[in-house]
């Protein structure tokens, strides 16, 4: 089987570590691969020059009608497209996975800060239409997206849509069962996410400031993993007003990042919408409890038992609730030990990821 590959998109933290995870399983095919310059060219995998930084709009038209001409010529018999957007047709049957949560969550799109972002997003959503009618297969990485995109398009009879759950590294999987060693003092959560509007990074630093005495005498640390630029200039102005509880680790490697799932207690996840949140499935394979936004990209793929579902919005009640959840895991976690942790789930791996995805 021949497969062609176009993952030049894929150049946020989510997308980038979903093709890094699968492009070893890829190996195993007659393949080419296409990814963003934030990765290296390999066997089987072109690296394609300028896709990111000031020009990579101008690169990805260019790209697009490339892709296009050169599927005519290598014939595969299966095109990928990992993240969202291909409005040209294509030989071979297209499946394209849908990556951006804005396509299809309108309460994310207005929540968006800025004009240039709600304008970005209106464009987006052109192209992704007329994505739409040259795909055979649209998937969507849960129940709840796969509603959403119903609700905000229409989908030509034609085109099959399919739920595949995130894939995780081989290297996270490895790691999931290692011992543990807890501290019967204090509480540890994480937030790995970059900086994206929806990621609600301000939340986290409004409870802190607000609860900031109490969180110290608690012994409670909030670890974030944010790169400065200046779309998040203002969190890290914030930052020093609480720096006894929020830290910030800056952004963490794929590779080493089931260090921090085994020295951390919680995820904390205040997104405000997701297409599934890599670190939700991350943290669920360490066995990780997880305090999440009760949104309903939340409720589709977190389990009841080992999850708390809290409004994350700004408000009094919000934060308040916050605030008594991490006092609850406090006490438990004192109680119970390393009982505190939940039975780890399974995920899927990369080469059963890409069996599914290419429908074998």
């Amino acid at each position: 089987m021949k497969i062609l590959v176009n993952s030049i998109n894929t150049l946020s933290a989510g997308t980038k570590t979903i093709t890094d995870n699968v492009l070893n399983a890829l190996g195993e095919y007659n393949s080419i691969t296409y990814v963003g310059d934030v990765v290296k060219s390999s066997k089987g995998v072109i690296s394609v020059p300028f896709s990111s930084g000031k020009v990579k709009l101008f690169t990805r038209v260019l790209f697009e009608l490339y892709f296009s001409i050169f599927s005519y010529v290598y014939r595969p018999n299966k095109v990928l497209i990992f993240a969202n957007y291909s409005p040209l047709p294509c030989y071979g049957e297209k499946h394209i996975l849908v990556r951006n949560p804005y396509l299809v969550d309108k309460e994310a799109n207005d929540e968006l800060y800025s004009i240039k972002d709600k304008v970005l997003e209106f464009f987006r959503r052109i192209v992704f239409k007329l994505s739409i009618k040259t795909a055979d297969t649209i998937l969507v990485q849960s129940a709840y997206m796969e509603d959403k995109l119903y609700e905000v398009y229409s989908i030509p009879k034609h085109v099959r849509v399919k739920v595949l759950a995130n894939p995780v590294s081989e290297n996270m999987a490895n790691f999931s069962n290692k011992e543990r060693a807890i501290s019967p003092e204090g509480l540890k959560l994480i937030y790995p996410s970059r900086y994206y509007p929806h990621k609600n990074h301000l939340f986290i630093l409004k409870f802190a400031k607000r609860y900031y005495g109490r969180l110290i005498v608690n012994k409670v640390k909030i670890y974030i993993t944010l790169t400065e630029n200046a779309d998040n200039s203002f969190l890290f102005s914030m930052l020093a007003d609480v720096s006894s509880v929020v830290f910030n680790l800056g952004e963490i490697p794929q590779n080493s990042l089931f260090e921090e799932y085994l020295t951390k207690d919680v995820l904390l996840f205040p997104s405000i919408s997701e297409t599934f949140g890599n670190s939700l499935i991350e943290a669920g394979c360490f066995g990780l409890p997880i305090v999440v936004n009760d949104k309903p990209y939340a409720r589709a793929v977190c389990d009841e038992g080992s999850t708390s579902f809290i409004a994350m919005n700004d408000s009094d009640e919000s934060y308040k609730h916050l605030m008594i959840t991490i006092n609850e895991l406090l006490q438990k976690k004192k109680n119970t030990g390393t009982d505190f942790f939940c039975r780890p789930k399974a995920a899927l791996a990369p080469n059963a990821w890409i069996k599914a995805f290419i429908g074998e």
